[in-house]
C-alpha cells in the first residue's frame, strides 16, 4: 500500500489547523491589547510588535526564511502599490469634480 497520499493530506491538513489556531491566538492577542487601558499611541507599537512576531513564527513554521519577507514587501512596493496609489487617486479627482 501507498501510504505517501494520506501522509501529504495529513501535512496539509496539520498546517490548515495550525494557520486556523494561529490566526485565533492572534486575533485574541490583539483584541486583549485593544482592551488595556494604556494611550493608544503604546496600543499601536504593542500590536506592530505583535504582528512582526507573528509573521516571523509564520514564515518560519512554513519553511520560509524571514528574509523572504522583505522580498515580498519589495515586490509589493513595486507592482502592488502604485496601482492601489493610482486607483485612490483616480477616487479623490472624482469626489473633487463633484464638488465643483
Amino acid at each position: 500500500m501507498d501510504f505517501t497520499i494520506n501522509n501529504e493530506v495529513y501535512w496539509v491538513l496539520y498546517n490548515i489547523l495550525a494557520l486556523l489556531l494561529f490566526v485565533t491566538f492572534s486575533t485574541v492577542v490583539i483584541l486583549l491589547i485593544n482592551k488595556l487601558k494604556i494611550k493608544q499611541v503604546v496600543k499601536y507599537y504593542m500590536i506592530a510588535g505583535f504582528i512582526i512576531l507573528a509573521l516571523s513564527l509564520v514564515v518560519t513554521f512554513f519553511g520560509y526564511s524571514f528574509i523572504t519577507l522583505f522580498s515580498y514587501i519589495e515586490w509589493m512596493t513595486k507592482f502592488l502599490l502604485p496601482w492601489l496609489v493610482l486607483y485612490w487617486l483616480v477616487r479623490a479627482i472624482k469626489v473633487l469634480e463633484r464638488r465643483v
